[in-house]
């Protein structure tokens, strides 16, 4: 996401109301593995942006999410995403 910042004035703003709109349909449609991994996109983002609070509520939900799902690999990784804000 920073790369991004770098190329594309406000990309991050951009990319967050990217994210939520897609968790808000993931929702309407009851899609929870799209949901997830939006909710993990945008828990990314936040730590990219060092709003750690943040990115704690949604990788967390998305962390919830996935194991709902059963989606082991994905589960992995927003586990090791949360463990990596410390």
């Amino acid at each position: 996401y920073g790369l991004l910042e770098g190329v594309v004035p406000h990309a991050r703003e951009e990319a967050a109301e990217h994210l939520n709109a897609a968790i808000d349909i993931a929702t309407e449609i009851g899609a929870k593995a799209i949901r997830a991994g939006a909710y993990l996109d945008l828990g990314l983002l936040h730590a990219a942006k060092d709003e750690k609070e943040q990115a704690r509520e949604c990788i967390s939900t998305a962390v919830q999410l996935f194991e709902q799902c059963e989606l082991e690999n994905s589960l992995r990784l927003a586990k090791e995403a949360l463990a990596s804000l410390g």
